[in-house]
């Protein structure tokens, strides 16, 4: 087994949004906290495992708010997958 990491700032909170090479994963946000000029998104996907987002301050009226389910999208070159089973399992 292994588990894929991925840098907060590496995903896109765009709702619905995929990167270019097509990755992405569903989650729903659970909540916001505000951190001036940007703010961490903190999701859970369906199993269990937490997703957090760090999306710019002039991008929250773009940001999916807390209850909805969407996908986060990212690049395989920001991935990392390492040996191991995940904690939340």
């Amino acid at each position: 087994m292994a588990t894929l990491y991925v840098r907060p700032e590496a995903l896109s909170a765009d709702p619905g949004r995929r990167d270019a090479d097509g990755n992405a994963v569903r989650a729903t946000v659970e909540r916001l906290d505000f951190e001036g000029a940007f703010a961490l998104l903190h999701a859970r996907r369906e199993d269990g495992a937490p997703l957090v987002v760090s999306t710019p301050g002039a991008r929250l009226a773009e940001t999916p708010q807390p209850g909805a389910a969407a996908l986060f999208g990212f690049s395989a070159r920001d991935a990392v997958a390492l040996p191991g089973a995940p904690d939340h399992a």
